[in-house]
């Protein structure tokens, strides 16, 4: 599409005499909000590129010096420029350019960026590109894209070639003979490579390429947009070309899930090898599974939320991780003083720790199963069983320790938490139907006596799935409720998707109470009603037109049966 307007795009310039200086520019879009994935680009109020994708690049257009451009971007599928969510004026002397188009429509939903750069959207321009490079010669200039991203040395090979490249800023150009490289990727004065790229450019001599990283470091803070990468644009334009990461330094998966409980880590940053990768990383949240080269060293330091280097760290943590997929699950207080102790003799200490979990999965073993994996959190619980109805699914685990996967079929549960070899202190219900195939851990979480604990959050059972993110809370029930029945039929919504307000339609199995909850995402419950009904087809009214838009779902409970279904909400 990008090809097929530049003829729209050039006709827009002051045709210029021959022998006369030019401009030449090549755009290139690599704003990575989610917002901007396609968009629609005017130059001085007339639609030039129409469907202009994310990591895409224009070729070199010619026109007049010393002429005001208003470069306008506006949603895919505008009808003027009035339809606008950024507008640049540029006004360029003769001379070659490359102009990046880079940030996020609006910073709230975005990491910040660690060295405290605006993130938002911003044309950033590089004046002085050659035209070509030497014979046998690449020009190559780097381009630093990523918002969430801290200042980067670049190296060719072994050799550090670019040095602490902050956010928004261009290298010099590079004349490298045309071959192949391995690009890596390092924090700004570290040693540590963190990752390396595959760059042939061997048969690109003569030209000038512009090599971006793009993308975010984590995307599930960053509205899942798109993971970080290296692309690169050559002067044709057209789609950049992904950089591959190179295989045999990748063999680590990595999640890290924040379950510390003591109010002072409620929010932490994140470092590795003096990288920041995580910015105000909050209590009961988990990161994607994250690929990290093998054979490195890597030094995991956890700071105070919004601390500007690694120096400010509270703890650091040496690892020297074989290949495999592992979970690393902080836990612990900072300081023991004002925290209740662990009276079980063969629990970890309770001030702050790492504790990482080997041969980590990331999905069931079989399809149709959920594998759950179960970690002791609590500081002040002792060793515990946890139970499927009367069936003892797992016995003494201690805190700080994690058990075996257990493979059991989706579906849902009551999970019942015991000190070792006695009766249940806690029942939840654990609803997996919609994590069929998915690899689920399973937290203990918080104080079961917050009053002796500066008064942290209170105990809970919270699940983390691969994909990162808010951990969701498993809901409490009542002691005498130790297994369900599911109710013949289940239960539908209608309409749905739905404009708010949605009816639930299933047959009662017994004159009762029916008691319906609406969960979020993260398994909060955000609506809630009692209703007596009568045994037979039954409809439930349910008015959620206040909530934003998104996916729920609808759980109903009467006596010892239940059904639960997916609500959509749109507009």
């Amino acid at each position: 599409m990008v090809r097929l307007l530049l003829a729209g795009l050039t006709a827009l310039f002051i045709a210029v005499p021959a022998l006369a200086q030019k401009v030449q520019l090549q755009v290139i879009h690599n704003s990575a909000d989610p917002a901007a994935a396609l968009v629609d680009v005017y130059v001085n109020g007339e639609r030039a590129l129409q469907d202009f994708a994310f990591r895409s690049a224009t070729e070199f257009l010619e026109f007049e010096p010393g002429v005001a451009l208003n470069i306008a971007l506006a949603p895919s599928g505008s009808m003027s420029v009035e339809a606008a969510i950024k507008t640049f004026t540029v006004t360029l002397p003769a001379g070659r350019y490359v102009g990046i188009v880079n940030g996020v429509v609006a910073a709230d939903g975005f990491a910040a960026n660690p060295g405290e750069l605006p993130i938002t959207l911003e044309l950033f321009a590089q004046a002085g590109v050659p035209e070509s490079a030497a014979a046998g010669f690449v020009n190559v200039m780097v381009f630093h894209g990523a918002t969430d991203a801290p200042a980067v040395d670049v190296y060719a090979g072994d050799t550090r070639a670019i040095e602490a490249l902050p956010y928004g800023s261009f290298s010099s150009v590079l004349p490298l003979p045309a071959s192949i490289y391995q690009i890596g990727v390092a924090a700004a004065g570290s040693e540590s490579i963190l990752a390396r790229y595959l760059a042939d450019v061997s048969g690109l001599a003569g030209q000038t390429v512009t090599i971006v990283a793009s993308g975010f470091l984590v995307p599930g803070d960053n509205k899942n947009g798109p993971a970080f990468g290296l692309f690169a644009a050559t002067s044709t334009g057209g789609p950049m070309i992904e950089l591959p990461l190179i295989p045999d330094l990748t063999g680590i998966r990595l999640q890290i899930i924040h379950n510390a409980a003591d109010p002072a880590a409620a929010l932490v940053d994140v470092y590795v090898n003096g990288f920041k990768l995580l910015d105000d990383f909050a209590f009961r949240t988990a990161t994607p599974f994250v690929e990290l080269p093998a054979g490195v060293a890597y030094q995991v330091a956890i700071a105070p939320a919004s601390s500007d280097t690694v120096t400010d760290a509270l703890a650091t943590f040496d690892y020297d991780l074989e290949p495999g997929t592992y979970i690393i699950v902080a836990n612990g207080v900072l300081n023991r003083d004002g925290f209740a102790s662990n009276a079980d003799p063969n629990a970890a200490p309770i001030t702050f720790d790492l504790y990482p979990i080997a041969n980590a999965r990331t999905q069931a073993a079989q399809s149709g199963n959920v594998d759950v994996l179960v970690f002791h959190g609590a500081t002040d619980a002792p060793a515990v069983d946890i139970l499927a109805g009367e069936a003892r699914l797992l016995e003494n685990v201690s805190y700080g320790k994690a058990s075996n996967y257990l493979e059991v079929p989706a579906g849902e549960y009551i999970l019942g938490v015991a000190p070792t070899g006695g009766a249940p202190i806690a029942l939840f219900r654990a609803d997996l139907v919609e994590a069929a195939g998915a690899a689920v851990t399973v937290l203990a979480s918080g104080f079961l006596n917050p009053e002796a604990n500066k008064e942290g959050p209170a105990f809970g059972l919270f699940a983390a799935l691969p994909a990162g993110g808010p951990l969701r809370a498993l809901e409490a029930v009542q002691a005498s409720v130790t297994s369900f029945d599911a109710i013949p039929g289940g239960v539908t919504a209608v309409p749905n998707p739905s404009a708010g307000v949605a009816r639930l339609d299933y047959v009662q199995p017994v004159n009762g109470t029916a008691t319906v909850n609406v969960y979020d995402v993260t398994g909060n419950i955000v609506y809630t009603t009692t209703v007596d009904a009568a045994e037979g087809a039954t409809s439930l009214t349910l008015p959620l037109n206040g909530l934003p838009l998104g996916n729920y779902r609808a759980r109903v409970v009467t006596g010892n049966y239940v059904a639960s279904t997916p609500v959509v909400i749109v507009r």
